[in-house]
């Protein structure tokens, strides 16, 4: 009995002091991750074991621990809830109690902002949505500031007082609510912020509209529209044209800059305009940009010229043809068309024309809108006037022709050999060619020369030119005729005068001699140093405040080799007539043999310096034999009687 009554006292008094004192505490309820937790049970009773479960929220904690003390180390943000039960031996009794933990992050908050009409701000809060409650605390930068709690993703500055830039500080923190002293109370933690830098502007910026370009007068035509914009703005892109006057929304522009916007499928047969309007977030009512439009260029060729028309021709014009300006800048007027004939044309040449069109007069800047290329085959038949400076000169020989430089395309220019001085239609074709050239050989038989200008559509008249011609012969035996007037030297120039050159062989210069006017040249004595003599004249004519040298055909004029025998010489030793020397011209090869009377050698040489003086020999006839030859193996002999008198 005493037994039983012990055990009962134990069991009563074991249970009671376990109903007063199990509990547990925990050294923090919220804070940052990364962060530790220190978890602590209270009993007076030894041999208490606590048992903790995480298993309710606690992310990465479903175990049971069994201890009385626990450091938990938080690196997962949430809300952890804590249980716990006490016993011994492995058992226990749930304490009727959980505490949280909350555990926040300290990430920066994501914001954005964009600027409004009126100097407003709308600062947007991207951060993902979350249960856990965090405080947002905007300070505007100049002093204001708002306060903002989870849920609330855009918040609105009213106004600003000017337009300088401002820094926007957000501050991010996670609020606590705890028992206090007089209740409960909101305790900020976690604080971590960002910053943006926002432009307060007043009204709208228009885009800036730099140029159009239309890539083709088709229905699939590309525009390319330059604009430049405003960063802190929208834009919306709309187009219409004159047949639809109803705006169509084409795109939204939300970068800045100047950039190049294309759109396809455009009608470029008819004038398409296009208008740029801004806007913001905050609904504003925005103006709209002036329209800039594309210009429908036609270019219609006729026999008179091509004919141009620009459709709705506004503001400043300027044709340019084959990229050099057709039209002077001309002033448009709304609604009305530009039209003008190209008479400057030529049948069957190509011409591309393009319209630039200007905002305002200023030329030098870059064109409001440019037209693609609109290029035709011209149907005006142009006459060609006469090759102006058609003319020819020798060179080597050939005859070489050739004319003032031309700017015209397409174009061909045919010579003949004129047969009849006196008959233009009396002629032969030599060539076609769109440049001087040489022509091969000279035509003795026809000395003047017809050349124009021809196309598909048609020729020009006739130029004429008759080369400077040399002739020359051997006149005498001492003389040489030199003679250029057969015909006369005619072109579109007139001769100052004529210069006479002589030149060896070779062509080394011998002499020049200035003739004047005249026509010919008589040349005596002859050279009796070049056998063969090369003359050539040239004449110095006026092409307008200049001269130039038309020079003639080479001449070449061959002397034959002499030979001059004495018939007596007289070896008396008066001085006169001493030896016996043949005299000549042009020998290269000598022969000399002196016969007696029975056709004995007295005297042989090779040498055209050796003389013969009659030696030991009595006077009286001998005979003698004499053979020159020249350069080019001609060969002259003579053979005869000479009287040795002494």
């Amino acid at each position: 009995m005493r037994i039983k009554l012990l055990f009962v006292i134990f069991l009563i008094i074991s249970v009671g002091v376990l109903a007063q004192t199990p509990d547990f505490t925990v050294s923090k309820t919220y804070d940052c991750v990364p962060t530790t937790v220190s978890i602590t049970g209270i009993t007076t009773v030894s041999g208490t074991i606590y048992t903790y479960n995480f298993n309710v929220t606690g992310p990465g904690y479903s175990n049971l621990i069994q201890k009385n003390e626990v450091e938990l180390a938080l690196t997962v943000l949430g809300v952890y809830v804590i249980s716990a039960s006490a016993g011994s031996g492995g058992g226990g009794i749930p304490i009727d109690k959980t505490i949280s933990i909350t555990v926040s992050d300290t990430s920066a908050p994501n914001i954005a902002a964009s600027e409004c009409t009126g100097r407003r701000v709308v600062l947007n809060i991207l951060d993902p949505p979350t249960s856990i409650p965090y405080k947002y605390k905007i300070f505007w930068g100049d002093g204001t500031n708002t306060v903002v709690g989870t849920g609330v993703n855009s918040v609105e500055k009213s106004t600003y007082p000017d337009e300088s830039p401002r820094v926007v500080n957000v501050v991010k923190t996670l609020v606590f609510t705890v028992a206090g002293a007089g209740g409960t109370v909101s305790l900020d933690s976690c604080s971590s912020s960002s910053t943006i830098t926002v432009r307060p502007y007043s009204n709208f910026s228009l885009a800036g509209f730099n140029f159009l370009e239309l890539s083709s007068y088709s229905l699939g035509a590309v525009a390319t529209l330059n604009i430049t914009t405003d960063d802190r703005v929208g834009y919306k892109v709309f187009q219409s044209n004159i047949s639809n006057s109803a705006l169509e929304k084409l795109t939204i522009i939300t970068t800045s800059g100047t950039n190049n916007y294309t759109f396809g499928g455009i009608n470029g047969l008819i004038s398409n305009c296009f208008w740029v309007q801004p806007f913001d977030v905050c609904n504003s009512n925005p103006p709209v940009n002036s329209e800039i439009c594309t210009y429908v260029l036609s270019v219609n060729p006729t026999i008179q010229g091509n004919d141009i028309k620009v459709v709705r021709a506004w503001y400043y014009l300027i044709i340019s043809v084959n990229g050099t300006v057709f039209d002077a800048p001309v002033q448009g007027f709304t609604n009305n068309d530009y039209n003008k004939s190209d008479t400057n044309v030529r049948c069957r040449a190509n011409y591309c024309y393009r319209v630039s069109v200007y905002n305002n007069n200023n030329y030098n800047t870059s064109p409001y809108f440019l037209s693609p290329p609109v290029c035709v085959t011209a149907l005006k038949p142009a006459p060609y006037s006469r090759i102006e400076g058609f003319n020819a000169t020798f060179e080597n020989d050939k005859l070489k022709f050739f004319w003032k430089p031309q700017t015209l395309t397409g174009v061909t220019y045919n010579v003949y050999a004129l047969d009849d001085v006196a008959d233009t239609t009396k002629r032969t074709f030599i060539d076609s060619t769109g440049k001087s050239f040489l022509f091969p050989k000279t035509r003795t038989n026809n000395p003047c020369y017809l050349a124009n200008m021809q196309d598909q559509c048609g020729t020009g008249p006739f130029s004429l030119v008759c080369p400077l011609r040399l002739n020359g012969e051997k006149q005498s035996l001492n003389s040489n005729l030199l003679y250029w007037a057969d015909p006369p030297y005619k072109s579109d120039y007139s001769v100052v005068n004529y210069v006479l050159q002589m030149f060896t062989e070779s062509g080394e210069p011998i002499n020049n001699m200035l003739m004047q006017q005249a026509f010919q040249y008589i040349q005596y004595p002859i050279d009796t140093v070049n056998q063969v003599v090369k003359y050539r004249v040239y004449a110095v004519i006026d092409t307008g405040g200049a001269t130039m040298d038309i020079y003639s055909n080479y001449v070449s004029i061959k002397q034959d080799v002499r030979l001059f025998v004495p018939s007596a010489f007289t070896p008396d030793g008066d001085g006169l007539n001493e030896s016996f020397i043949p005299k000549g011209l042009f020998w290269t090869e000598y022969e000399l043999k002196i016969y007696n009377r029975w056709g004995q050698t007295v005297f042989s040489s090779n040498n055209k310096n050796d003389i013969w003086d009659g030696g030991n020999n009595s006077p009286g006839l001998y005979n003698y034999y004499i053979r020159v030859k020249d350069k080019f193996g001609t060969e002259l002999v003579k053979s005869g009687y000479l009287n040795l008198i002494r």
